[in-house]
């Protein structure tokens, strides 16, 4: 190991420090990280610290049940969870995230407990098949996605049953979409339709494996149809940027397809619509889309991008009720409902690091594509800003490493658990999962974004991609020991040779040993 475990001991030593929290299955010792998770070392000092803090974070999800491991949202039992307090939503993260492990016996237990141990999968709209078929890309063993591809076949069509709009394109409540109150509402959504097309995909690729002819041709060409949809209904040419369709049932026609003839007070840019390069479609002519990432009417924000257009009427970051109860009557003729009080995770404008995550690796995927509208530091500058946003001011002035679940694009301070604790005057009992119930949420990634993005570790059939997103700026950087399809990776940047000790540059090198080299960062095929 070129990077001494000595730097993730000492980080979780200050976390512990100032943890106080014993909900965790796991031990905050040190030992279960220093045997499972990769190290890193990089000049951006909250990257670096944020790397380890959200793999100690991680562990603390991973709980063990009759039906095998699952990986959980919220620490505190909540009342929208179901099953061991397991939510579908986010469970694309989780595998996206945990698939860098040294050990991912839990990850395939998970799966299975979606589709055979009970869990309420349909709650939300997710893209676990997809993020299933990257785990085994990443392990090189495909035997858990072709054990559940028959579950997986079963459960697109009763998906198609329950989504599918005559259009041919899938229909979605926000809510379901965990993106409660957004601007556009239920209806023709990026979201599931961009999760479907994944699902498709991924869904072909395994019955490759399987030896599955007919269901692997059955599902391309489902997706073919589906991606063709995406890109005629979805993409508004005149805004350049993919949006959703309202439409307040599924049963309902859509009167008009033009966007410029829809409800202007629905019909908004909205964060979802980098869900495409999210899943690497091809987008090929659709670059423009990005410029509103860093617009300051756009989506620009200082601790992560809006998950709404601030040029938007309805764009808000609300604390109050009657702030709630008129977004609603604006949106939809009536407050909906929402009472004085209102709500406390809003989609109209907060920043979400679910959301983030999303278009990081979106971004990713883009300025990889060969014809970005970006430059190619921009990536590490988004994940700075992301990393920053992950702190916590106490009342007594100190500030503490935190992730919890919305929180203000300019000023960094956590919506919902300010509005829960002005609600139970830091009281637990709310009936929702208590004041601090956000804290240490894993509803996002972070480390997938280092390892894949950053680094550009990206597995594929047969191997291995290196298309790393170093800066410019960056005179250093080491992920030391990534587990991928069976062997340990590790990537560096040192400019002059003197850090490392492995020559000035940059190299790849497996289980010990230089597979490939390059003057600067640069993108490398390696088989494994």
């Amino acid at each position: 190991m070129l990077i001494k475990p000595d730097k993730l001991c000492a980080y979780v030593e200050g976390f512990t420090a100032r943890d106080g929290e014993t909900a965790a299955a796991i031990s905050n010792a040190a030992e279960w990280m220093s045997n499972r998770v990769p190290l890193l070392d990089c000049p951006d000092a909250d990257i670096e610290r944020t790397f380890y803090f959200r793999w100690w974070t991680y562990r603390k999800h991973i709980r063990k049940t009759p039906e095998g491991h699952v990986i959980t949202e919220f620490l505190p039992p909540v009342p929208w969870a179901g099953k061991y307090n397991a939510i579908s939503c986010a469970a694309g993260h989780h595998l996206y995230e945990g698939r860098w492990l040294k050990d991912t016996s839990p990850l395939a237990d998970y799966a299975r407990f979606w589709y055979r141990g009970g869990g309420a999968l349909h709650d939300y709209s997710n893209w676990l098949p997809d993020a299933l078929y990257k785990l085994c890309l990443t392990t090189g063993d495909m035997g858990p996605a072709v054990d559940l591809l028959p579950d997986l076949v079963a459960d697109e069509a009763a998906l198609e049953r329950e989504h599918l709009h005559t259009s041919g394109l899938y229909w979605s409540e926000d809510g379901r979409d965990g993106g409660e109150f957004s601007i556009s509402g239920p209806g023709l959504r990026t979201t599931m339709n961009c999760y479907r097309w994944a699902a498709m995909r991924a869904i072909s690729a395994i019955a490759g494996h399987a030896g599955k002819p007919d269901i692997q041709e059955e599902f391309y060409q489902k997706a073919e149809t589906l991606g063709r949809l995406i890109f005629e209904r979805l993409w508004d040419e005149k805004a350049g940027f993919f949006r959703c369709i309202p439409l307040d049932d599924r049963h309902a026609e859509v009167r008009e397809w033009s966007f410029e003839r829809m409800n202007p007070a629905l019909v908004v840019r909205e964060l979802w619509g980098y869900l495409p390069w999210y899943f690497g479609m091809p987008c090929a002519g659709h670059e423009n889309a990005w410029n509103a990432l860093n617009d300051p009417e756009g989506f620009r924000g200082e601790y992560g991008p809006t998950t709404a257009e601030r040029r938007h009427p309805l764009y808000g970051t609300y604390y109050t009720g009657d702030e709630l109860q008129r977004f609603m009557v604006a949106r939809t003729g009536n407050d909906g409902g929402v009472g004085d009080k209102g709500h406390e995770c809003l989609w109209n404008g907060p920043s979400w690091p679910f959301a983030t995550s999303q278009t990081l690796t979106a971004l990713a995927n883009h300025l990889n594509s060969g014809v970005p509208a970006m430059e190619p530091d921009e990536y590490a500058r988004l994940l700075s800003r992301y990393a920053r946003s992950h702190q916590l001011q106490r009342p007594d002035g100190s500030v503490v490493p935190w992730i919890d679940e919305n929180l203000h694009p300019d000023t960094g301070d956590w919506i919902s658990r300010t509005r829960l604790m002005r609600w139970t005057n830091g009281g637990w009992d709310d009936g929702k999962g208590g004041c601090e119930r956000g804290r240490d949420y894993n509803h996002s990634t972070f480390c997938d974004h280092v390892i894949s993005g950053l680094f550009g570790i990206r597995p594929r059939e047969g191997g291995v991609e290196i298309r790393p997103l170093l800066p410019d700026g960056w005179e250093y950087a080491c992920l030391d020991g990534v587990p991928c399809r069976g062997h340990k990776l590790t990537v560096l940047l040192d400019r002059n040779g003197t850090r490392y000790q492995k020559g000035a540059g940059f190299r790849v090198l497996v289980d010990g040993k230089e597979a490939a080299s390059s003057a600067a960062p640069a993108a490398h095929i390696i088989q494994l």
